[in-house]
C-alpha cells in the first residue's frame, strides 16, 4: 500500500470525514486494479490495457463495488456483493460503467465483444441489441424507481438511450472516439453530457440542453455529476487543461491532464480525479483549495473512476 499525498477531508460529506476514502478506482501502471482515497491499495486483479474501471457506492461511505475489463477480456466485478469473472466478453479497448440502483443493488453497462450494448446486475442481464461505435463505452445511472438508464454512442455516431426512462435515438451527433456521461435528476429524469461532433461539450436533459461553447480535447469524454438540483461537468478542454462547467460558468482549472484521458467528478463536483501529465493520479477539490498529486502511477491511456462517474 502506498500512502497518498496529505488531503483534508473535513469539508466533504460527513460519511467521508476523518480520512475515510472517497472511493477512486484506476488502472495502476502495473496493469492491476487499484482502489483508494486516503491511501491506495493494489487489488491484485489484472486489467486489459487501454481500459478504465468504474465504481459504485452502494451504501454511503461503506460499500463500494467495482467493474472492469479483466486481462482475459471478460467483465469482472469486485466488491462486497461478490467478486469474480462474469464470463461476459467485452470489446477490446472499451470500459464498463456501473450504477447504484435505488433498491441497493447495482447494474453494469458494457460494450460486448459483439459490438452491442449489454447490461447485467440487479435488474438482470440483457443483450439490448443496440450496436455501439467502435472504441466507445456506455454510461449508466440508477433511477428513483429502482430502474436504470444507459446512454451510448451508437454505431451511427448518434447518442442513444436505453432503459426505464426510454429507449431511442436522442438525435444528437457525437465526436468519434468519445463516450457520453449520465446522471439521474430525480423522478425518472436524467441529464447527459457529451462531446458533440463539433468538438464542443454539449448537455441534454431537463436541467439544460445545448452547446456549452467549451471546446474539448479530441478523444476525451466528460463526466457529469448532479447534486441538490444542480449540475457540474468535468472535462479536458482543447488546451489540455481540466475544466469545470456548471450553471453560468466554465472554468479552466489550469491543471494539465494527460492527453487521451478523461476526468471523473464526485460529490456534485467537490472532488475531481484525473491523470496528470506526469502519469500520476491527481485528486482536486478546486472550491476547497485542496488536493494534488497522489503519488501513484496510472497506466498510460487510462482514466480514473469515482462513484457516479
Amino acid at each position: 500500500m502506498i500512502a497518498a499525498a496529505a488531503l483534508t477531508y473535513a469539508a466533504v460529506p460527513a460519511a467521508y470525514a476523518a480520512g475515510v476514502p472517497f472511493g477512486v478506482v484506476f488502472q495502476g501502471s502495473n496493469g492491476d486494479l487499484w482502489l483508494g482515497g486516503g491511501s491506495f491499495a493494489d487489488l491484485g486483479k489484472g486489467m486489459m490495457p487501454g481500459t478504465s474501471p468504474a465504481i459504485a457506492e452502494l451504501i454511503n461511505g461503506s460499500d463500494f463495488t467495482e467493474a472492469f475489463q479483466g486481462s482475459n477480456g471478460d467483465l469482472w466485478i469486485v466488491g462486497s456483493r461478490g467478486t469474480g469473472d462474469q464470463h461476459l466478453g467485452m470489446m477490446p479497448g472499451t470500459s464498463p460503467a456501473i450504477a447504484r440502483l435505488a433498491g441497493g443493488g447495482f447494474e453494469v453497462a458494457f460494450q460486448a465483444n459483439t459490438g452491442s450494448l449489454w447490461v447485467t446486475g440487479g435488474d438482470g442481464t440483457e443483450n439490448t441489441n443496440l450496436g455501439m461505435m467502435a472504441g466507445t463505452s456506455p454510461a449508466i445511472t440508477g433511477l428513483a424507481n429502482d430502474g436504470y438508464e444507459a446512454v451510448i454512442q451508437a454505431n451511427t455516431g448518434f447518442m442513444w438511450s436505453q432503459g426505464n426512462a426510454g429507449t431511442g435515438n436522442l438525435g444528437v451527433g457525437m465526436k468519434a472516439g468519445t463516450s457520453p456521461s449520465i446522471m439521474a435528476t430525480g423522478s425518472a429524469g436524467y441529464e447527459a453530457a457529451f462531446q458533440a461532433n463539433t468538438g464542443n461539450l454539449w448537455m441534454l436533459g431537463p436541467l439544460v440542453t445545448g452547446d456549452t461553447h467549451v471546446a474539448m480535447k479530441a478523444g476525451t469524454s466528460p463526466d457529469i455529476n448532479v447534486a441538490n438540483g444542480g449540475w457540474e461537468v468535468a472535462a479536458q478542454g482543447s488546451n489540455g487543461d481540466l475544466w469545470t462547467v456548471g450553471p453560468g460558468y466554465a472554468t479552466d482549472q489550469h491543471l494539465a491532464m494527460m492527453a487521451g484521458t478523461s476526468p471523473a467528478a464526485v460529490f456534485g463536483g467537490v472532488w475531481l480525479a484525473y491523470q496528470g501529465t506526469n502519469g500520476h493520479l491527481w485528486a482536486e477539490a478546486p472550491s476547497l483549495g485542496q488536493g494534488g498529486d497522489q503519488g501513484v502511477a496510472m497506466k498510460a491511456g487510462t482514466s480514473p473512476g469515482v462513484p457516479g462517474s
